[in-house]
């Protein structure tokens, strides 16, 4: 990635609203003591709020640093110690992607019945996710731009048209069982939207980072909002029972004006999920471009689906039966490090530098 302004606030809001949906659509809520149907709504408000407010020291560095990126801002604290830091942000974004991979793979595999092999469909995924990254951070944005607007309209042609198999009966009371699920139910979810650990990389990128954060994690609420209630209202607790409920909503209803919801909410999920790995091998490429240089970058790119693939493919089955316990944790504490710690190491990194300079300046 370059240093000049690429991509604009709204552009960083698309990029953030359809990795938040794609990921929802993924969502199961069958764990004991998380929130679901009615209260899911309220812990998906407080999930957003949670989202805003580990925003705050990237939103600090991001002042502080004056437009230099989280990876510029290591190399000059650092020295060649900002390529380990590079390095990590690489395989943090390779991360993220196996972890959507593996969800992929598992609704090809489960809820949809391709035509094509689900392994050649895992394979052509990946492919046109990593040759988008040659094509840099603009282009994606504005394919996410496109995708967002079908999204959201496909979203809310499929609230508009399961209406009539909405009841009533289907929304329990607001805290029927105490706050204690809905709680539990935002910190379950919170660290699936891991692209949070790369914002600090867009400082540099994006005009108005912080407003495009902001305005993404408001409109994917109110966006998921949406989606909860149509499920809630189709499914009731039946939701709590199936793997993928918001697919199943659709899947099941019979009165809709469309007799294969079920083929746009597959649509829907796999053009999200086109944009938001893109995005991440974006990053990726970019990051091991800053810190091995320019001439391999095509081994990058290579080296880079042969990991997602192995691991999606191979590990996947593996590691989602801990999604839950091991995989919650790992995702966590991934998420604090790079939103959190790495901000503030670097900025304390800078303020102690300028201190020994005062001193040294003092000692003259």
């Amino acid at each position: 990635m370059e240093k000049t302004v690429k991509i604009s606030a709204w552009q960083l809001m698309t990029l953030l609203l359809v990795g938040r949906i794609t990921v929802a659509l993924t969502y199961s809520g069958g764990s004991a003591n998380v929130a679901h149907g009615t209260d899911r709504m309220a812990s998906l408000l407080l999930e957003a709020g949670l989202l805003l407010l580990l925003f705050l020291p990237t939103l600090w560095y991001a002042r502080a640093a004056q437009g230099i990126g989280s990876l510029e801002y290591a190399y000059v604290q650092f020295g060649k110690g900002g390529a380990v830091v590079a390095v990590l942000y690489a395989l943090y974004c390779l991360y993220i992607q196996c972890l959507d991979l593996m969800q992929f793979d598992r609704f090809a595999n489960t809820a949809m019945s391709p035509e094509v092999p689900r392994v050649l469909l895992c394979v052509a995924l990946v492919a046109a996710v990593f040759v988008a990254a040659f094509y840099g951070l603009e282009a994606v944005a504005r394919t996410a731009a496109v995708i967002v607007f079908l999204m959201v309209a496909a979203i809310v042609f499929l609230a508009v048209s399961l209406i009539p198999d909405m009841k009533a009966l289907n929304f329990p009371p607001l805290f029927y069982e105490g706050f204690t699920p809905v709680w539990t139910g935002a910190l379950e979810n919170l660290p699936r939207f891991l692209e949070l650990g790369v914002i600090a990389l867009l400082v540099p990128h994006v005009k108005g980072v912080g407003k495009g954060y902001v305005w993404g994690i408001v409109t994917a609420a109110a966006v998921l909002l949406a989606m909860q209630i149509t499920l809630v209202g189709v499914l009731g607790d039946y939701g709590e029972m199936v793997m993928y409920p918001y697919y199943t909503a659709v899947t099941i209803a019979h009165s809709s004006i469309v007799q294969r919801l079920d083929i746009l909410v597959a649509a829907i999920w796999m053009a999200g999920l086109f944009v938001k790995m893109s995005f991440l091998a974006v990053l990726f490429l970019g990051c091991l471009r800053q810190a091995f240089g320019d001439k391999l970058k095509v081994l990058y790119v290579l080296l880079g689906g042969i990991i997602v693939l192995t691991v999606g493919l191979l590990l996947g089955d593996t590691l989602l039966s801990v999604e839950h316990g091991y995989l919650w944790l790992a995702s966590t504490v991934l998420m604090l490090a790079f939103a959190v710690i790495l901000p503030v190491i670097l900025l304390c990194a800078n303020a102690l530098r300028v201190k020994r300079r005062i001193k040294r300046g003092d000692a003259l």
